[in-house]
């Protein structure tokens, strides 16, 4: 796939039956290729202007569509390449035909992600903003695709540029203090280069700390929704989500496997997860739905725990003994309880059963359409409030490996500095955390990685 120079063309638009369609080639010959079924080009063709014409079949040379022809010249495509678009109608077969025709006449189809594989090649675009295109494409959320585009746009790479530049503003004078040595000059102010080192290490922790929110901007914040069995986990789920999505019964027990849903809030995706009653039971079937309840609980962001309030006792200290995640308890059944006792008598209640778990208590009905406003309103506030601009969050693993590579080297050499360590020693250490920062980027590269990346593209992008 790596260094194919070879004229391609797949569709660029989504699949199936459409307004429009859009085949885009690319590669040095593109538009000869192009004039071989566009008779109606003039012979003169100029760049970032549309030709409309009939377009034919290599074979028959009938008449395949009506079609609109975009050109664009060697260094101002998306590719970097020659390129041509054709804009068909959004017919399958209509697309076939024109694909048939170009690769007859000479182009080849597009392995996945290609296009995009060769503008970074063309150096038009960087590898964090090649991962950017497929997140952009991929967004399920309005902040998730306006931090794609802000990555796109270099946000995030010039960022990362800033601490490739003091990498690189200390090597050479540490290298400088090595070439003079000899003759005893000293060129290196050791003091400033510790202090631009560990500014770029807090910088780095910053990245690092972005990467879990970046993993939640392309999976959503997931909440997990836990509790007793009847203490009307399921009713408050579709209270939420504003739908009869869970089962719900008087019959402990009737969740029996995990319920998903989601919805959106303040432009993020939120996924609700309605977990099974958690109990001892000789039930085989329930007992797996706990084990998958456990195990998405494992992989949330937030618990609710939702308690039944006019239950007598809440039987959750082994449960919550364990949990080691963010928790909100969560009273439910308020329409009734409060017939009885009042929302600070059930406080001290829920403090007095749960002291180490009460930053977030709120007392909620499932049957109440304020409930839903009540707890997204609150979640907004305290989960919108935490998330900043996203200005570090990362958006794949493989960038937040080499980020913390960059960082563990860049500690080193902070570490030898302080200990007046040898400057060769130190330039080592930079050198690698600078290996790893242009890894980040591209500047470097491996096939294989390379492959695994736009392996994950669609055919036209």
């Amino acid at each position: 796939m790596i260094g194919d120079n070879q004229i391609i063309c797949a569709l660029a638009s989504a699949p199936g039956r459409a307004g429009i369609s859009v085949i885009r080639i690319s590669g040095q010959g593109s538009l000869l290729v192009a004039r071989k079924i566009c008779p109606f080009l003039p012979e003169q063709v100029e760049s970032h202007h549309i030709y409309f014409g009939r377009i034919k079949s290599s074979q028959e040379k009938e008449n395949v569509d009506e079609v609109l022809l975009s050109y664009f010249s060697e260094g101002k495509s998306y590719t970097g390449d020659e390129s041509v678009e054709i804009s068909c109608h959004g017919n399958p077969l209509i697309v076939e035909d024109i694909i048939s025709a170009l690769i007859s006449n000479g182009a080849r189809m597009a392995n996945p992600g290609e296009f995009t594989l060769r503008a970074f090649l063309n150096q038009k675009i960087d590898l964090v903003q090649a991962e950017s295109v497929l997140t952009l494409i991929e967004s399920r959320s309005k902040q998730e695709a306006k931090w794609a585009l802000r990555h796109l746009e270099g946000g995030l790479s010039q960022q990362i540029k800033k601490i490739e530049h003091i990498f690189l503003w200390a090597l050479s004078h540490l290298e400088a203090e090595i070439d003079f040595s000899v003759e005893n000059l000293k060129v290196a102010d050791k003091k400033q280069i510790q202090e631009k080192i560990f500014e770029s290490i807090e910088e780095l922790k910053n990245f690092e700390q972005g990467f879990q929110q970046g993993r939640i901007l392309k999976q959503g914040f997931r909440i997990a929704l836990v509790g007793q069995p009847n203490s009307g986990k399921s009713s408050l789920f579709n209270c939420l989500l504003k739908e009869d999505r869970a089962i719900v019964t008087e019959i402990p027990g009737t969740t029996r496997d995990v319920v998903f849903g989601e919805k959106t809030l303040g432009g993020f995706r939120i996924e609700f997860f309605d977990t099974a009653g958690i109990r001892q039971t000789q039930d085989i079937i329930e007992k797996i739905g706990i084990e998958k309840s456990h195990q998405k609980i494992a992989d949330a962001d937030l618990l609710w725990l939702i308690l039944d309030g006019t239950e007598k006792n809440w039987e959750l200290e082994n449960f919550l003994r364990k949990n080691i995640k963010p928790l909100w308890i969560v009273v439910n059944k308020s329409d009734l309880w409060k017939k009885t006792q009042s929302e600070d008598q059930m406080k001290k209640r829920v403090q007095e059963t749960f002291p180490d778990f009460c930053n977030e208590i709120f007392f909620v009905s499932a049957v109440d359409a304020q409930t839903e406003k009540t707890l997204m309103q609150s979640l907004q506030e305290k989960f919108l409030s935490q998330t900043g601009n996203f200005d570090h969050a990362l958006s794949s693993l493989r960038q937040f490996e080499n980020v913390r590579a960059a960082r563990e080297c860049a500690q080193r050499a902070h570490e030898l500095l302080t200990n007046q360590q040898g400057e060769e020693l130190i330039s080592l250490e930079l050198k690698d955390a600078l290996r790893n920062i242009h890894l980040v980027l591209g500047t470097v590269w491996d096939d294989q990685i390379l492959d695994e990346i736009f392996s994950q593209f669609c055919i036209g992008k």
